[in-house]
């Protein structure tokens, strides 16, 4: 669960008796899973549970980690006219390419928030549901700009938490990620230092690159993914996956790595972390997720790719 391809430091932490910690979350169950499997192993030591809401916010813009699944789907509601000027060697060809177009915009892509919480309530409902019951802590809910007011980052040097654990949301400050008496540590869907940024479970995916079908626990910087690793590991998937249940476990794999982060900084008051390197890996672009790129990443799970690939490990 180390990064075997990049040198570690020891990080000596602040010594401390009060390890309090803030939780910072979007507001899909796979979040709601975080923070309540936090509050199941910390208890009382989570003091605060802020979940970010986009509604509440008149700038959208600001969730920098909002899915680019939302314009995909905007855009699928209209066929462009490139459909129409597609080069093609027949009549019938560009045919066939057009209502293989709109089938994947119409009847597939359109399909994904569907598939993402049938795989969230398949996951994670019976245990999120067994958790908040056993608990009184409740989200706060805000909206996603509010984590860059100077009234939010008041309120939270006032907590003055040892930890702040955050899943989802825009970029946080330096200004914020300083109020940690100890360390602010991020969940990261994806495998740094490779694959940074935006729905990078979905580039893994895209380049065939089950290697880094990952999931990364690394410190909370002002870059997007770019803090020092301290743990990483991949994605157990199934022949019978999805796209959906395949992120979803990266999720899941990333609260667990969390929490053995945590407890071994507890223990120990350091940490084994694996700076990551400059010039290595993409961080990708919210944007950049297309509908092309979403076409081939659903045509390939449609054709069995999965598990081909699965088996032609299981060979090895």
């Amino acid at each position: 669960m180390y990064p075997p391809e990049i040198d570690h430091k020891i990080l000596e932490l602040t010594k401390s008796n009060d390890y309090s910690m803030v939780i910072i979350t979007g507001k899909e169950l796979r979040h709601k899973r975080f923070a309540y499997r936090l509050i199941e192993e910390f208890g009382e030591r989570v003091v605060a549970w802020y979940e970010l809401d986009e509604t509440l916010s008149s700038n959208h813009s600001e969730n920098k980690n909002v899915s680019n699944i939302d314009n995909i789907l905007t855009k699928a509601r209209k066929i462009p006219k490139w459909v129409y000027r597609q080069t093609a060697t027949s009549f019938f060809a560009k045919i066939f390419s057009l209502f293989n177009d709109i089938y994947y915009r119409f009847f597939v892509i359109r399909g994904v928030y569907k598939r993402m919480r049938v795989a969230e309530e398949r996951l994670f409902a019976v245990e999120v549901s067994k958790i908040r019951n056993s608990t009184d802590i409740t989200p706060i809910k805000i909206a996603p700009s509010s984590v860059h007011s100077s009234e939010f980052i008041e309120t939270v040097r006032q907590i003055s938490p040892y930890f702040i654990l955050t899943l989802s949301g825009p970029l946080y400050k330096d200004e914020l990620l300083n109020c940690a008496k100890g360390v602010a540590l991020n969940q990261h869907a994806g495998h740094s230092p490779d694959y940074k940024g935006s729905n990078t479970i979905h580039w893994a995916l895209y380049h065939r690159d089950l290697y880094r079908v990952s999931s990364t626990v690394h410190i909370t910087a002002s870059g997007a993914d770019s803090g020092a690793i301290l743990r990483r590991s991949q994605v157990a998937m199934f022949p019978e996956d999805d796209i959906e249940t395949v992120f979803i476990r990266s999720v899941a794999l990333g609260t667990e790595l969390m929490i053995e982060s945590i407890k071994e900084i507890i223990e120990n008051q350091t940490v084994i972390i694996f700076p990551q390197p400059k010039y290595v890996g993409r961080t990708y672009l919210n944007r950049e997720l297309n509908f092309k790129i979403m076409k081939a990443i659903y045509r390939d799970f449609r054709n069995g790719w999965l598990r081909d690939a699965l088996d032609k490990r299981r060979i090895y």
